[in-house]
């Protein structure tokens, strides 16, 4: 009966120490080589854990893909950008209906913040790059805009020029046929 007691003991700690390294070892595997979200050529943060089925790359990409989507959408604020809790805990960055990030207690453990910091530094990191997308393709589109309305008023003026040319030149065929007919023409009502 004493070695009952004995094998429940160590059966007891092998749980405690084997479960726990298995807590940990879990994280390290969802850990990956971290991922850089990108908008216009500059790096916005990392994804550097897993999440179920995504790699932290494919998460990464995810991310970016739904930034661009976002910021090139005109009729969605960035000031309407917020945070929600999902069913799980985790803690999710939308626009409307689009949602941009999860933070995970993964994310948060693997960059030693709490959700809350991490999801409010993300918010305004995505918030920031949205505003400065929308602000430098404005700039574009404005300029694409001007130089559009400059050609077109080019090719207005071309077309008044030539029509204005063509339309002297008809007079003048028409008044040289017209002196023609009057040569021809006697006194008298006469024709040559």
């Amino acid at each position: 009966m004493k070695w009952y007691g004995y094998l429940l003991g160590i059966s007891f700690f092998w749980q405690c120490f084997t479960g726990s390294a298995f807590c940990m070892a879990s994280q390290e595997l969802l850990k990956e080589a971290p991922a850089a979200v990108v908008m216009d050529g500059k790096e916005l943060f990392q994804i550097k854990m897993r999440t179920g089925l995504l790699s932290a790359q494919d998460r990464a990409e995810l991310i970016q893909k739904r930034m661009e989507d976002l910021a090139a959408d005109p009729y969605i604020a960035a000031e309407e950008i917020e945070t929600e809790e999902d069913e799980s805990g985790d803690l999710e960055i939308r626009a409307r209906h689009i949602i941009l990030l999860t933070i995970t207690e993964a994310d948060a453990d693997a960059e030693n913040k709490t959700m809350e910091q991490l999801t409010e530094e993300r918010q305004s990191e995505i918030r920031d790059a949205v505003l400065q997308y929308r602000k430098v393709r404005e700039r574009e589109q404005l300029l694409w805009q001007i130089g559009k309305a400059v050609l077109l008023t080019g090719l207005f003026v071309g077309m008044l020029f030539l029509s204005g040319s063509m339309h002297r030149r008809f007079w003048q065929m028409f008044h040289e046929k017209r002196l023609l007919l009057e040569i021809r023409r006697l006194p008298g009502g006469r024709w040559l």
